[in-house]
């Protein structure tokens, strides 16, 4: 198992539009954590659900899933 299954540092994405999405979004979830994605309509959760998955890229930053 990994210590750290999930490693976000500063990425940042916004769409072809110019609609910043993600500004320097930094997330560490550690093995046997919970983690609870909240928020408003149009704050960026499906945006670093994406990111997660790797449907999308960051313009800027690492990920890291299962490293």
């Amino acid at each position: 198992m990994c210590d750290n299954p999930i490693e976000i540092k500063n990425i940042s994405y916004s769409y072809l539009d110019g609609t910043s999405s993600l500004n320097r979004i930094n997330l560490s979830v550690q093995e046997g954590e919970i983690v609870a994605l909240i928020g408003a309509n149009g704050s960026g959760k499906s945006t670093l659900k994406f990111h997660l998955n790797g449907i999308f890229l960051p313009q800027s930053g690492p990920i890291k899933v299962g490293q």
